[in-house]
């Protein structure tokens, strides 16, 4: 291009910048340190999100004023008049020893143009984005918890140009983006047949690499389905010393968890090399879901978090989310329902139905319950009913008020508590009387006595939904205690009918919590996931089959876990793929050793079986047409008549009404009894007597200290032991565990909360140590010190897990 002014020619480009100087176009380039931003909001309530502008050495990059911004917060900004690009380069450095993933999505007027998931793990990537001048453009960003983020060099330009983005690697290195999409970036989640496009980078010069992809399932042993692909990318200049290619990879069909290799060298030799565990799994389409029993529960703070924006991924119809009082009303009077409209905009956007949660916690200045308290209460759920009036599904009453509240019910007046879920309930049935409401998701050990006092206390007769968090220690299936989980729901029935009550029940949060040991979160330190991904799974099933919704709590991840759940994922996309659209679902084999839940879909019956542990054998009689898939959806080829089941289900399809026949029976415990207990040690501070066909206990007042210590006992170094017993607790609750001669525990505290002075049998199941040798423990179990009184009844007996 050339332009002839007063009888000169110049060239394009900086003389063109003169020419428009000269005309009074003003186009120098605006750096972002120059700009306020014209609002800031943090969705994490009173924190400050203001941007800070640090210089810093971030990942390789050389010393630069970087922009600080706060994960959790959006910060918008003017775009200057005539710039038409937004440009710089983003940059994160998360703790390895945990994994806390960003979002960043920037967007032009509230339309969305770029984002980028974060993991801590890629260099810094730069980017160049076309933006309209005069605009309003946002930094929006969310994590699971608050975190910091980058923007080095960042500015707005006059040059009109396209999109480009850029990994930077360092000097002589390479890098493969091979995780576009922010689901593969944060989650590693991929779907089958997607073609994915391979961008490979490298810091020099290079005309060409090879990039080696390998993708093995983890779930295949004899590594039959390894998938092996190989490009060669041709590479082109892109950014400062930076060349890059791209070409696309087809993920394979086989589904399940995996591990993915991605090499890629230049001239033989090794510029990048990382593995990764991943997932493949079914693509879901909740537009086309009316219902289904299937729920997700992925956050709790009453604002967005990162895993929220994925909660359709899992093929679970509902989503669980928080109202939670002092968020929006922090001062009296002032309502800011910004954040949970929000959270209802991202999950209906991606057509979940809604169980909101009304209530936990209340803001300082409400006080202590009494009528101030409760008069801002009732004004409070009024507004916000009202408010979210048409975009809620269901209510849900308070959470987990049995343990929220534990201190609370003995601090303050009688019945608080439920005076305070009345008033909510009947907020939602004066204002929005078409939408159900759900009470009282108890989760203690004395959760079965909360529940009667609160439903002869008058609720049970205003509520639609009863509900319960039914957390336990192993297999849904097996006794966790006194009860397992179809045990609970049973026990949940029988109380409601013998208060002329037969109302819905939902398990609207569980999970086995597992990571790393000593995290005092993690309650299951040594459940591996793919033990997770199969209690969840067959807890789900049983659920459906006995008509209760079940919300999977904290899917993705727990606290200070490194790496997402994959298998989980996989295990449970598959479940609600493979039942998506059905209905009349039936548990028709209910232990105690196989299980099997049908249900009718348009094309004929679907089944699922599995066992509560070991192996068994079984066959499907009648019907036609057999098709079999494994835990992921891969096809089996299996005989109807010879299948072998296991812990793990296995999933069916077939033309007509088939019968499912048991062909060996269970292999029952092979119980032995220990030394009674009149040999257990009774510790000094509790009184222990002669009771007729056992041993009395009245303890002092505390939360966990020991009462009856069994003899010790010796079994096999690290095997797996069933304990029994038979207890009656009169007032408070006990915990029984095992310790082993180093007077560590070894087991998960397995509650017994039915003060009701009945006789209960409880069930224990842990593994020895590796000396052995174990204890058995009866102990106090109470949320706030209190006086426990029991009976411990019979022989106690132990048994090698079947």
């Amino acid at each position: 291009m050339r332009i002839r002014i007063s009888g000169q020619t110049i060239r394009a480009g900086f003389e063109v910048f003169l020419f428009l100087l000269m005309c009074g176009v003003a186009l120098a380039e605006v750096p972002l340190s120059e700009l306020q931003p014209t609002s800031t909001l943090s969705f994490v309530p009173e924190r400050d999100v203001t941007p800070r502008f640090e210089t810093r050495s971030l990942a390789g990059l050389t010393p630069a004023k970087a922009l600080r911004l706060i994960a959790e917060s959006e910060v918008t900004y003017t775009v200057p008049g005539n710039h038409t690009m937004f440009s710089g380069i983003l940059a994160y450095e998360s703790d390895p020893k945990s994994y806390v993933p960003v979002l960043v999505r920037i967007l032009n007027d509230g339309k969305l143009i770029w984002e980028q998931g974060l993991t801590g793990t890629a260099p810094p990537v730069a980017f160049s984005i076309p933006v309209v001048p005069g605009s309003r453009l946002t930094i929006q960003s969310e994590s699971v918890w608050v975190t910091s983020f980058y923007l080095v060099d960042a500015r707005f330009s006059p040059a009109a140009s396209s999109q480009k983005i850029a990994y930077l690697p360092q000097a002589g290195a390479g890098y493969v983006d091979f995780a576009p999409l922010a689901r593969e970036r944060i989650l590693n989640i991929y779907h089958p047949g997607d073609r994915v496009p391979v961008t490979a980078y490298f810091a020099g010069t290079s005309s060409q690499v090879s990039v080696e992809i390998h993708l093995r399932p983890s779930w295949d042993a004899q590594s039959k389905n390894l998938s092996q692909t190989h490009l060669d990318i041709p590479l082109r200049p892109a950014y400062a010393g930076i060349s890059q290619g791209t070409a696309s990879w087809v993920v394979p069909s086989a589904q399940g968890p995996a591990m993915l290799h991605v090499k890629e060298t230049m001239g033989g030799r090794v510029v990048f090399d990382k593995q990764v565990r991943v997932a493949v799994g079914p693509k879901l389409n909740l537009a086309a879901e009316s219902d289904s029993f299937f729920g997700v529960h992925l956050s709790g703070g009453g604002y967005p978090v990162v895993f929220d924006q994925f909660a359709d991924l899992w093929g679970a119809k509902w989503g669980r989310i928080f109202l939670r009082w002092p968020i929006v009303e922090s001062s009296q009077g002032k309502l800011d329902f910004s954040r949970v409209d929000r959270l209802i905009e991202i999950y209906r956007s991606q057509h979940l139905k809604i169980l909101m949660v009304l209530g936990e916690n209340a803001p300082a200045w409400a006080g202590s319950p009494g009528p101030a308290y409760y008069a801002a209460w009732q004004q409070f759920t009024n507004a916000a009913v009202q408010h979210l009036l048409g975009k809620v599904d269901a209510w849900e009453i308070f959470n987990e008020v049995d343990a929220k509240y534990a201190d609370a019910l003995h601090k303050y007046e009688p019945d608080w508590d439920i005076k305070a879920m009345r008033i909510a309930i009947d907020a939602v049935r004066a204002k929005d009387p078409r939408t159900p409401t759900v009470c009282c998701s108890t989760v203690t050990s004395s959760w079965l006595a909360y529940d009667r006092r609160v439903f002869q206390g008058g609720l049970i007769k205003n509520i639609d939904v009863v509900s319960l968090h039914p957390y336990q220690h192993g297999a849904p299936e097996t006794k966790d205690g006194e009860f397992n989980y179809r045990d609970r729901l049973a026990k949940l029935g029988e109380l409601e009918r013998s208060l002329g009550a037969n109302k819905p029940i939902w398990s609207t949060e569980d999970n086995w919590i597992i990571g790393q040991a000593g995290d005092r979160s993690v309650p299951e330190p040594d459940m591996n996931e793919q033990q997770q991904a199969e209690y969840v799974v067959r807890a789900n099933l049983l659920s459906a089959g006995s008509n209760v919704k079940f919300f999977l709590h904290s899917p993705y991840a727990h606290a200070h876990r490194t790496e997402i759940h994959v298998a989980t994922w996989a295990a449970y996309a598959q479940m609600t793929s493979f039942f998506s659209g059905a209905s009349a679902f039936r548990l028709v084999r209910d232990g105690p050793q196989i299980f099997s839940v049908t249900a009718d879909t348009r094309d004929g019956q679907a089944g699922a079986l599995w066992c509560a542990y070991g192996q068994t054998n079984a066959r499907l009689e009648g019907g036609s047409a057999y098709r079999f898939f494994d835990f992921y959806g891969n096809p089996l080829n299996l005989n109807p008549a010879a299948l072998n089941v296991s812990v793990t289900p296995i999933y069916y399809r077939v033309q007509g009404n088939p019968e499912l026949q048991a062909a060996t029976s269970a292999r029952p415990p092979a119980w032995k009894g220990l030394d009674g207990y009149s040999n257990w040690t009774c510790v000094s501070n509790a009184r222990c007597t002669t009771a007729p066909g056992g041993r009395q206990v009245q303890t002092q007042a505390s939360t966990g200290a020991f009462q009856l210590v069994s003899t010790m006992t010796h079994a096999a170094s690290g095997a797996c032991q069933l304990a029994r017993i038979q207890i009656a607790v009169k007032q408070g609750a006990i915990g029984l565990y095992a310790l082993d001669d180093s007077g560590n525990r070894i087991s998960p505290v397995t509650p017994v909360g039915a003060d009701d002075s009945q006789a209960h049998q409880v069930e224990l199941r842990f593994r020895a140590g590796a000396s052995g040798n174990f204890k058995l423990v009866l102990a106090n179990n109470n949320p706030s010190a209190a006086v426990s009184e029991f009976t411990a009844l019979g022989t106690p007996e132990i048994s090698d897990c079947p």
